[in-house]
């Protein structure tokens, strides 16, 4: 008989990988701080996962607009980029780097091993429900791609299409 499984963060951080917001994606937000008070624009608070991402929807809108009054276009300027540098700070500060963290996250595991006690308890034929962006099943414990289903989306594969992504 089929198992449904139901993961989340602890099963990565039960194998190591660096997949919690703090300090892992905070540290990556601040040691890429594109401007002061950025971690603290998302107003991220709490411990849990859900926190996180619920902040992440909700940037202070007043914090970000507060910050690109300080990027005003050159309209008179023969240079794009003096034109445009306030479009180029709006995608950066909209662009948090939650894939940057996840491919980490998932880069780690070509050196981690397999648990012994999910190699006994996974069989061939259960399915998977993850809200991890993580490969940690597919790579460690071989289960096939088709029986998990990343509930917020993998590493490697565009949101939008479903389809992989070559990486660069």
């Amino acid at each position: 008989m089929a198992t449904l499984f139901v993961l989340g963060n602890g099963f990565d951080l039960q194998h190591g990988l660096p997949t919690k917001y703090d300090p892992h994606l905070k540290d990556l937000v601040i040691g890429a701080e594109r401007f002061p008070g950025e971690w603290e624009s998302y107003g991220i608070e709490g411990d849990s996962w859900s926190r996180v991402e619920e902040s992440l929807a909700e940037l202070d809108v007043d914090y970000a607009l507060e910050h690109l009054e300080s990027w005003p276009p050159d309209l008179a300027s023969v240079r794009e980029s003096d034109r445009d540098a306030i479009i180029h700070e709006a995608e950066q500060l909209l662009g948090f780097p939650l894939v940057s963290f996840a491919e980490n996250a998932d880069a780690k595991l070509a050196d981690t091993q397999p648990q012994r006690k999910f190699c006994t308890l996974f069989g061939a034929d259960d399915f998977f429900l993850t809200f991890n962006y993580t490969h940690t099943l597919e790579r460690l414990y071989g289960v096939d791609p088709s029986r998990v289903l990343h509930l917020h989306g993998e590493v490697g594969v565009s949101v939008k299409t479903g389809l992989r992504v070559a990486r660069m």
